[in-house]
């Protein structure tokens, strides 16, 4: 990312295909996942879901957090945008 997330607000955003899952901040291509990338296990966004939006810290998605982390801590959030599949080319 190149600097630290909290100093500003982000875009935000994920491009959900069958096959392939890209996630991106501010426009940059952050992560990408396909089926063979899950070494065997099953690939489970093949079916509708929800959108989860939370503060959440830690886990298998990120690194924990440094010993100067202040809790609890607030998440601002502008606006939710979702497309309709075909809707964004």
């Amino acid at each position: 990312m190149g600097s630290a997330l909290w100093r500003d607000f982000h875009v935000y955003s994920a491009r959900w295909e069958p096959e392939r899952i890209r996630w991106y901040v501010d426009g940059k291509l952050y992560h990408a996942v396909t089926p063979a990338d899950l070494a065997g296990r099953d690939w489970v966004f093949d079916h509708d879901l929800f959108l989860l939006v939370n503060a959440a810290v830690g886990g298998t998605a990120s690194e924990p957090p440094g010993s100067s982390a202040q809790f609890p801590q607030t998440m601002l959030i502008d606006y939710i945008r979702v497309y309709a599949p075909g809707a964004v080319s």
